[in-house]
């Protein structure tokens, strides 16, 4: 009934009334545990994927969905994940209803998750970044790293990693300096450690392949992680400006 009537009817507000929280309070225990159930293996939860002439949302089981922890990773997210994936924007975007469909089993997309995707492939076990795999979305491209090859979606994750900047720890910035996952200006891959950053009138002087793709110059994370000498972290990369 929660998918077919009261969502389309009051929106992300019905699933308040939903709250297993609420209903454990009450004078009869198991009811909160049967709403916890079917919250939780139900494919009661609305997606981003729209199915029929009316555009009504598809529905999926909490735990196959991504919750993005900020805007930035919201709209990475959106622009990024197939919309089956995702919860939909209205219960996300509440507080309430977020944590209500975190506590059902839905993953929270972190900056974790962010860097894990763009630094490895199914297997992640050579990463520094570690995931709480109960609660932290953990998601790879298929066709990796071949989908980094994509300016567009380099530019998107750049956008993502700059604004999350303040939150990305040591372990993180090591992922993302050693990964061979940015893209040059010859459009191949890289590790941005190697990378320079040249004026567009001087770029002849380096190999475009050795260069940040001029789409990515711009990035305070990307150009940031040039390793001035091994093993430690430069100011900013070599700049060559005419």
């Amino acid at each position: 009934m929660l998918p077919q009537r009261l969502f389309a009817a009051f929106g992300p507000d019905a699933y308040l009334a939903f709250d297993p929280g609420a209903a454990s309070s009450s004078t009869l225990p198991a009811l909160g545990e049967e709403i916890s159930r079917l919250l939780r293996t139900e494919p009661c939860w609305p997606t981003q994927a729209m199915t029929g002439r009316a555009k009504r949302p598809e529905y999926a089981a909490a735990g196959s969905l991504v919750v993005p922890v900020s805007p930035a990773l919201a709209e990475f997210t959106t622009s990024t994940l197939a919309a089956k994936a995702l919860l939909h924007s209205g219960i996300a975007a509440s507080p309430d209803t977020r944590a209500i469909a975190i506590a059902a089993g839905a993953k929270v997309f972190t900056v974790g998750s962010l860097v894990r995707l763009r630094c490895a492939d199914e297997n992640a076990r050579n990463l520094a970044t570690r995931l709480d795999g109960a609660a932290e979305a953990s998601h790879f491209f298929t066709n990796f790293p071949g989908a980094l090859r994509d300016l567009a979606v380099q530019q998107r994750c750049a956008a993502a990693l700059d604004a999350c900047r303040t939150e990305l720890t040591d372990a993180h910035k090591k992922d993302l300096r050693a990964s061979p996952t940015t893209m040059t200006a010859a459009g191949t891959l890289a590790s941005p450690s190697t990378l320079w950053v040249v004026d567009q009138a001087l770029a002849g002087v380096v190999p475009s392949d050795q260069v940040l793709h001029p789409g990515l110059a711009d990035s305070r994370v990307l150009a940031g992680l040039w390793s001035g000498s091994p093993g430690h972290l430069s100011p900013g990369p070599p700049q060559i400006r005419a």
